[in-house]
């Protein structure tokens, strides 16, 4: 016996909409793409054209989706981008893949001709990525979807995280403190956890489903302002990845949308004048590896001279090119 709800309003299908990735701005193609609607059903299972895009004609305007994408390096998920289109061509969200490779989206019907679409608020450039494996016996024996939190010290949720399938994780622009709780749900079944962070594995034990990592003591903790006037704890180990610095092709010239991260960088030294950075710079592996590498410096050279240029002395500053390695 089979029963019929009316939802109560028509489907209106995203006739004309599509979804575009980018992994650094440049298109990804061939990757298999995934759309779940809010009661988990599959609607969509396709790969990405050669342009990185994939159709969203059948997906309905008004409507909450999970999409994930594989075929890529994992690595490249916090580097990625999701852009949603519409039938004007018009750029409706631009949505970033979080580090288990998926996104929550939803198409709305609208007229974006006039509209001003809201700049994506980016996060401290001094935050940190903290990946792990929840298990219980042996590592790969609790599966995914596992969900796994940050609590702070009044027991709010600060960050949030699920496993994958086997029981591997990942958080990434974490604020830096001194030490971090993580909480697990009853369903996990897990009773240890494994942290990997600034090269280091540490295996804590869960205790009723909470597991206290300390990343740094106090003595070791180097303690800065951030762009954002809020006290911050890194270690001398930590590496930071200033986002959206990225270059054209054989090129070293500053886009405007860098120059706005490095003026936050700015404001970062200014807060610290006691602070010293070295500034690496990388490339793609097209072209000759010597080619690279002198593009690198060239790249880590211009950086610094847009501090210097701002106000920041060149004694602050050390640079370095990475190449393609």
């Amino acid at each position: 016996i089979f029963v019929f709800e009316d939802e109560g309003e028509k489907q209106i299908m995203g006739k004309g909409y599509y979804a575009m990735l980018l992994c650094k701005g440049e298109a990804v193609p061939r990757a298999t793409c995934v759309i779940k609607n809010e009661l988990g059903e599959t609607v969509l299972n396709g790969v990405l054209d050669e342009a990185g895009k994939i159709s969203l004609d059948e997906l309905s305007l008004n409507r909450k989706y999970k999409l994930s994408v594989t075929g890529i390096d994992p690595a490249s998920y916090n580097t990625s981008v999701l852009r949603i289109m519409d039938y004007q061509g018009n750029m409706i969200h631009e949505l970033y893949l979080n580090s288990m490779g998926w996104v929550e989206l939803e198409l709305l019907m609208f007229n974006y001709t006039d509209l001003p679409l809201r700049t994506n608020i980016d996060k401290s450039i001094l935050t940190i990525d903290v990946s792990g494996q929840v298990y219980n016996e042996t590592p790969g024996d609790v599966g995914a979807d596992k969900l796994i939190t940050i609590i702070d010290e009044k027991g709010e949720t600060v960050a949030v995280a699920y496993t994958n399938e086997t029981g591997s994780f990942r958080f990434t622009n974490l604020f830096p403190e001194l030490d971090y709780r993580f909480h697990l749900t009853e369903k996990s079944n897990a009773l240890n956890i494994i942290v990997l962070d600034r090269g280091k594995s540490i295996v804590l034990p869960v205790l009723e489903e909470e597991a206290h990592y300390i990343r740094l003591k106090g003595e070791e903790a180097i303690q800065l302002v951030n762009e954002f006037n809020e006290t911050v704890y890194i270690s001398p180990e930590d590496i930071f990845v200033i986002n959206r610095i990225y270059y054209s092709y054989n090129s070293a010239e500053l886009s405007e949308r860098a120059k706005t991260q490095l003026d936050r960088l700015t404001d970062v030294l200014n807060s610290n004048p006691l602070l010293h950075v070295e500034l690496r710079a990388h490339t793609d592996s097209r072209g000759s590896s010597e080619t690279n590498l002198l593009l690198s410096k060239q790249r880590a050279d211009n950086t610094a001279e847009y501090l210097i240029l701002h106000g920041i002395s060149a004694i602050r500053i050390t640079t370095m090119g990475i190449g393609e390695s």
